[in-house]
């Protein structure tokens, strides 16, 4: 019996408190010093909704099966490992056993003779023959090595080439062939249904007056919406526009810009949202004040305008009867007359007469000598933690090795965070996917395990082997090894990785696997049908051929077990129940065909006295008879001390020889 311990498989959750340790977190995302990590999510239930690329650690998932991903969108896959319940790895004999749902147990056996010494083979056939099903590439169609890494393209038949971007975007988009607003097109090669969250691409025929609907390859005209659930207006798709939609299983979304120009009013001032209007709290000119007393005030304002000249404050209200008429002539900046005026200058300065065009301001050019229309730049950074102008190192800053102490979920900021250059974080989400390298949990040696451990938590072992070398808390304190493949190796040659390895039983072995919880049980035995014993070797059973027809002439017996074929040179020991009559003799074994029974020179057809019911003869197939033993011959029961057994064996003992008075147990002295 063999046993083995699967190891299990865990992965990371996301722990209920956010901590920072600013000391190993700047630019470079190193945790390999961090006393514990937690890189993901955990529970006991796997989220409604996912993106693609989120990693979910299921607490209650059987050990070293924890890890799931997201590989679609709101689909959720187990991420490698062999399952404890179906495969184990026997270190003694090198292999991997595994169970069926009947509880069979398969694994790969390996020759111990010619022609080919330790070959692993699914079974070997009676005549010895190793066979493997094993299938080349071509028996089961698949393409020939591109030769290159990519993704696999049929050039032709039975040969692949790597890729292109032509190649691989093509399969997602097609020429509208459809009417206005009614748009169809066939994908190449077809789909054959739409699927929710699938992106497809169609380049436009027409432009839409209206709603719109699209039809991929007669599945079904879908409507084409816009920012969730908005139908298209006039123009926004444009011809000869390639238009990119989202299946969201209703309607197609559409994700291209759309063709008319962005719109809509402001939708905040100073955090204010809607008409700019009076609210309460504002300050009113009652409440600014100088030195103590009110700024504005009537007899302030009228004393500014009451000086001696062309401008005059009269019954509440500026007047200038004689600063500007028709007749007056704009000078410096401004050209034309009164009130027609426009701005030709600021400040003595050429201003360009190109049109400005939307959110453009007007700049100086010192190169050209004039005002001319400047579009506005990304806005610069202006403070730093109330530090304004240039962001270079003071006196008195802080190192990261003087800040200490922990940071809570609720002191993050509202928007992302960056801890370096390419890494965002924010208080939900925590994408690295664009960092240089991440070093996202505790390493050491295995040695060096933590001696606790929260569940959830993850440990890269430097020293186990490749593949195998993250664990994870499975239970409080407890570590459990984290395998993504087995390597099976023959004699020291590795053979493959794979995450499932399937046991198979050649003729002559029969096997049992169970699963205790804690361990897999493997036992062998030989199929004593196939395979002959010790014990069933001196039973004689194997070659024993007994008749019970009744018939002198036509004998039929069988063999256990049951023989499949008549093959020359086979022996069996043949028991007649009845006397022989002499003449034309047949024996039919197990209704393969009655085959004639000869003397030893395999033409003489035996005499009424070689068949004697209830004794044993070893006969022989020579591939058209059976012959009888040498130590019978014909005309007789018995032979002559002249007759022995070196002639008896040779067929030279003729009927002249024989006498009667011989017993077969004188025949078998000789």
């Amino acid at each position: 019996m063999f046993r083995m311990l699967l190891a299990a498989f865990v992965v990371f959750t996301a722990a209920a408190q956010t901590q920072i340790d600013l000391r190993t977190q700047a630019k470079s995302v190193d945790f390999t010093a961090a006393t514990a990590t937690k890189p993901v999510k955990t529970g006991t239930a796997l989220p409604g909704s996912c993106t693609v690329g989120e990693m979910f650690f299921k607490m209650d998932a059987p050990a070293g099966a924890n890890l799931y991903a997201c590989t679609a969108a709101n689909t959720w896959s187990v991420q490698g490992g062999i399952s404890s319940q179906n495969c184990s790895y026997d270190s003694t004999a090198g292999t991997l056993k595994c169970s069926d749902s009947n509880g069979d147990v398969f694994a790969a056996v390996k020759t111990s003779s010619g022609p080919t010494l330790n070959q692993w083979v699914d079974y070997i056939s009676p005549a010895g023959v190793a066979h493997t099903s094993q299938p080349t590439a071509a028996a089961v169609g698949a393409l020939a090595d591109s030769g290159a890494n990519g993704v696999p393209y049929r050039s032709g038949v039975g040969t692949a080439s790597p890729a292109n971007a032509d190649q691989l975007s093509a399969v997602f988009s097609c020429q509208d062939t459809g009417a206005i607003n009614a748009y169809a097109c066939n994908l190449a090669p077809p789909i054959s249904a739409y699927r929710q969250g699938t992106t497809y691409w169609f380049q436009a025929n027409t432009a839409n007056t209206g709603s719109v609907t699209i039809n991929f390859n007669g599945l079904g005209a879908k409507q084409v919406l816009k920012q969730g659930s908005q139908q298209l207006d006039p123009g926004d798709i444009k011809v000869g526009q390639w238009v990119m939609v989202t299946y969201g299983g209703l309607a197609m979304q559409m994700q291209s810009q759309s063709g008319n120009p962005p719109s809509g009013s402001v939708a905040s001032v100073f955090g204010r949202t809607g008409l700019v209007a009076a609210h309460a709290g504002d300050y009113t000119t009652a409440q600014v004040t100088e030195s103590g007393n009110l700024y504005f005030t009537n007899t302030r304002a009228q004393g500014a305008f009451s000086f001696p000249g062309v401008v005059t404050f009269v019954s509440g209200a500026l007047d200038c009867p004689s600063c500007v008429t028709t007749s007056t002539r704009a000078d410096t900046d401004l050209y034309g007359s009164f009130p027609h005026l426009s701005v030709v200058k600021l400040q003595g300065r050429q201003v360009s007469a190109t049109q400005p065009t939307d959110q453009q301001y007007l700049g100086w050019n010192n190169a050209a000598g004039l005002w001319e229309p400047k579009t506005l730049p990304a806005p610069p950074l202006t403070s730093i933690f109330g530090r304004s102008g240039a962001v270079a190192a003071q006196n008195g800053d802080y190192a990261f090795s003087q800040i200490s102490g922990t940071l809570a979920a609720s002191q993050l900021p509202a928007t992302e965070m960056r801890t370096d250059g390419n890494n965002t974080v924010t208080a939900g989400t925590q994408d690295m996917s664009g960092a240089a390298h991440t070093l996202p949990m505790k390493s050491g040696t295995t040695a060096n395990l933590p001696s606790t451990c929260q569940s959830g938590e993850t440990y890269f072992a430097v020293d186990a082997p490749a593949g195998n070398n993250v664990y994870g808390c499975t239970a409080v304190n407890t570590w459990s090894a984290q395998g993504t493949k087995l390597t099976v190796a023959s004699d020291g040659t590795v053979v493959g990785s794979r995450s499932m390895a399937n046991f198979t039983t050649g003729p002559g072995l029969l096997s049992l696997m169970s699963d205790t919880g804690s361990e897999i049980d493997i036992l062998w035995a030989l199929d004593t049908s196939v395979v002959q014993t010790q014990p069933g070797e001196q039973t004689g059973r194997a070659l024993l051929c007994a008749s019970a027809t009744g018939s002198p002439a036509s004998y039929q017996c069988s063999l256990t077990p049951t023989l499949g074929a008549y093959v020359a040179g086979m022996t069996l020991h043949w028991k007649p129940d009845v006397n022989g009559v002499g003449g034309a003799t047949t024996l039919n074994v197990d209704t393969l065909g009655a085959q004639g029974v000869k003397l030893p020179d395999g033409t003489s057809d035996p005499a009424s006295t070689d068949i004697v019911a209830g004794r044993m003869y070893a006969v022989w197939y020579d591939g058209t008879h059976f012959r009888l033993p040498s130590a019978v011959a014909a005309g007789g029961g018995g032979l002559s001390p002249t007759c022995t057994w070196a002639t008896l064996e040779a067929g030279s003992c003729s009927s002249g020889s024989l006498s009667a008075a011989m017993t077969w147990a004188q025949i078998e002295a000789l």
